[in-house]
Order: C-alpha cells, then sequence, then structure tokens
C-alpha cells in the first residue's frame, strides 16, 4: 500500500498519525474487535474502522464458535505498517543526522591544538614505541573509549603501529 501520507514524528503515537493524516475524522464507524487481555481472556470491544480506537468492553465470549470474531482488516494491518515502517526510517534519518554531527564535530576536535598537544603527550610517555606490539614505531594514538570524547583521559589513549591499529579496527566475521 503506498500512498502519500506524512512521516509520523518521534513523540506521535499510530492514532494521532491516523488523524493528522486524514485516515480518521472522529465519526467513528464501530465493529467488533477481538482482544486478549493479560490473563489470556478473550474480551470484545468496540473498535473505529477507521482509526482502531476502542470503547469499553462489550461482552466476553463462552463459546469457542463466539471467538472467531474478525480481528483487524487487511487495510488496518497495512496502514500499521506503513506506519510502523516510516516511523523506522525517521528514526534512522535522525539517527544518521546525529552520527554526521559528532564526526564533524570529532574531525575539528582532532585538528585542535588541545588534542595535539595531548597526542604528543601520549607519544611521549610510549617513548615513540607502539604499546600493542611494543616493538614497531608509534604512528596513531588510538582512543581506549570514546566516553570523554572531546575531552579525554591520558589513560585512555594509547600509542600504536599501523599494523595494531589495523588489528585493532578489524571487523569480527558475522
Amino acid at each position: 500500500m503506498t500512498t502519500n501520507r506524512s512521516t509520523p514524528t518521534q513523540n506521535q503515537t499510530f492514532l494521532e498519525w491516523l488523524k493528522a493524516n486524514g485516515i480518521c475524522d472522529g465519526n467513528h464507524e464501530f465493529r467488533l474487535a477481538r482482544q486478549k487481555t493479560v490473563d489470556h481472556r478473550i474480551v470484545y470491544r468496540k473498535e473505529c474502522r477507521k482509526c482502531g480506537n476502542l470503547t469499553s468492553q462489550v461482552k466476553t465470549p463462552t463459546t469457542p464458535k463466539a471467538r472467531r470474531a474478525p480481528w483487524k482488516t487487511d487495510r488496518w494491518d497495512d496502514m500499521e505498517r506503513e506506519f510502523n515502517h516510516a516511523k523506522v526510517a525517521a528514526f534512522e534519518q535522525s539517527r544518521t543526522n546525529k552520527d554526521d554531527e559528532w564526526w564533524t564535530a570529532y574531525n575539528a576536535h582532532l585538528e585542535s591544538d588541545e588534542w595535539r598537544a595531548l597526542r604528543h603527550r601520549v607519544m611521549q610517555r610510549a617513548k615513540g614505541l607502539c604499546e600493542g606490539c611494543l616493538s614497531a614505531d608509534a604512528v596513531y594514538v588510538h582512543h581506549l573509549t570514546y566516553r570523554h570524547a572531546f575531552d579525554e583521559f591520558a589513560w585512555e589513549l594509547v600509542a600504536v603501529c599501523h599494523e595494531c591499529h589495523q588489528r585493532v579496527h578489524k571487523k569480527e566475521p558475522k
């Protein structure tokens, strides 16, 4: 189901999104909806066919035949799936934007005089030797953690050679 609907905001609920897209105008068309309670009982409630708004409980079925009432329509499932995909896409875009902002700030930090001075002190501490293999010349200062990025402690940084740095960043096979 592909239609032009707005992208949900991070704090928007499904019902708010339905109303914002004109799917339900408040004039509810009710039908019986089957639900399972926390204690695993089956109950029926009135549910709007357009937005899914539920009213009070109607009746608890007692016979197996009564328990076969229809649940949600295919249209409802399609709209809910569309909403969930849009919500995930919006979240991923937001996370990508934050990642881009962080890396921009971090790269600027690596160009700062404060970082250069700290990097120089870490290299001096290691006496120019790789702290990974203790044999090659150190060429990188590697972060053990980014928890204090932009205001690092010297003990969170190690001097490493090219080979050890590659080894640290090697992706584990899945």
